[in-house]
């Protein structure tokens, strides 16, 4: 009766009809639906369960609901579906006859809000029946935490049949010289992933004003509107719990924008250290021609590369530490063929950078992963799996080389 109950709710939502009891609530969708299907089935299974446990009173007061934005989960960006999905969840709800004010978080709403929601994009091989090899589909993991008592008190699944969503970073992901994936990034995927009832990550309810300042940040940047997004980033950067990549790369990259290449540069030295402490590693995005350990041909982004190596050879100058320079390349070819490319990148990054700094060459060691790191893994050589296609510079000790 239970399945049969939750196929009808889902058909319903295909077809644009929000009419499932709020008795039927955190259910996962069974099979990939299309995008719009998907998010009225996510934000239908939220909304009603977050409904179900108001009390009268509750249901009188206007209640304030901000969205976190969607990430990537593999690689930690704000993409193009991010903002879809937020906008679609923020459209869904106005014709729901609610008591609710739903809007994207901003460092000023957050203070008053009740309930933050948040969620992941993510990709996982769904079976399809009647056939030998899984199809990898995208999937939608979102929860909504009440803020004054820190609980998760919805959560929900949805798969999403669309096999090409608009997957490209938004502007500022885009631009970052670093793949932004740290702990605060993590705690959020946590959250997004708990069941009802479970406590949200103590890291990521203790952030969220500042989440939510450089989420404001982040948008003025997108907007190109680089000079409001250098004050926020500023201000942020004043905050003790704001010394993560996020905040370090806005401030490169809008000082950049600027024209303020000394205060660029001093934001990405200071990027660098924040990475190395926080990770013992640097995920450089240096991108190169297929079949090749040449730079991509685009003049622009070859200058900012040399940029990015003078402030790691800089780091190595001023710090007594050494480093493995590890190639990764995507899933596609022959294991061996991806193994001898990322070694050969890995070879020429440690080249260019002896360049700048000879002593590097007794300091670290050039290492070709192939695909074996993968983080992605979906072999799909675009903006899906760019992070597959890497070169990691991990701190190790010396005696290691």
């Amino acid at each position: 009766m239970r399945q049969f109950i939750i196929g009808l709710c889902i058909s319903l939502l295909v077809g644009g009809i929000v009419a499932c009891s709020s008795k039927q609530q955190n259910f996962t969708t069974k099979y990939p639906i299309p995008f719009q299907s998907a998010i009225n089935v996510l934000s239908n299974d939220l909304f009603t369960t977050v409904e179900a446990q108001q009390s009268t009173l509750d249901k009188l007061i206007k209640t304030q609901i901000v969205v976190d934005p969607f990430i990537d989960e593999a690689s930690g960006n704000i993409v193009q579906a991010s903002k879809d999905i937020e906008q679609a969840l923020i459209q869904k709800s106005l014709g729901r006859g609610h008591n609710y004010d739903i809007t994207s978080m901003t460092s000023q709403n957050i203070r008053d809000a009740n309930y933050v929601m948040n969620g992941v994009i993510y990709s996982e091989p769904y079976r399809v029946p009647g056939l030998d090899d899984a199809v990898t589909y995208y999937r939608l993991a979102s929860s909504i935490v009440d803020l004054a008592s820190g609980k998760i008190v919805a959560n929900t699944h949805a798969w999403i049949s669309d096999l090409n969503l608009e997957y490209q970073p938004t502007p500022l992901y885009a631009d970052s010289p670093l793949f932004i994936k740290d702990k605060r990034v993590e705690s959020l995927i946590e959250t997004a992933r708990s069941p009802v009832g479970a406590d949200a990550n103590l890291e990521y309810l203790n952030t969220i004003e500042t989440s939510a300042l450089l989420a404001e940040a982040q948008l003025a940047y997108d907007r190109e509107d680089y000079a409001k997004a250098l004050e926020l980033f500023t201000q942020a950067s004043e905050k003790t719990d704001a010394q993560i990549l996020k905040t370090y790369v806005g401030l490169y990259e809008t000082n950049r924008q600027l024209d303020n290449m000394e205060a660029a540069k001093k934001a990405l030295y200071d990027l660098l250290v924040v990475s190395i402490n926080l990770n013992q590693k640097i995920n450089l995005k240096l991108l190169f021609d297929v079949d090749s350990t040449d730079f991509i041909k685009d003049q622009a982004l070859r200058d900012e590369y040399h940029i990015w190596l003078e402030q790691i050879v800089r780091y190595f100058r001023n710090n007594e530490q050494c480093m493995y320079v590890l190639g990764h390349s995507s899933n596609t070819g022959t294991a061996e063929y991806n193994e001898n490319l990322s070694l050969a990148r890995a070879q020429q990054i440690r080249t260019v950078l002896s360049q700048y700094f000879p002593a590097i060459m007794q300091r670290s060691k050039a290492m070709g992963k192939g695909f074996t790191e993968n983080i992605s893994g979906l072999g799909t050589d675009d903006a899906r799996d760019a992070i597959d296609r890497r070169v990691e510079f991990r701190i190790v000790e010396c005696a290691d080389i």
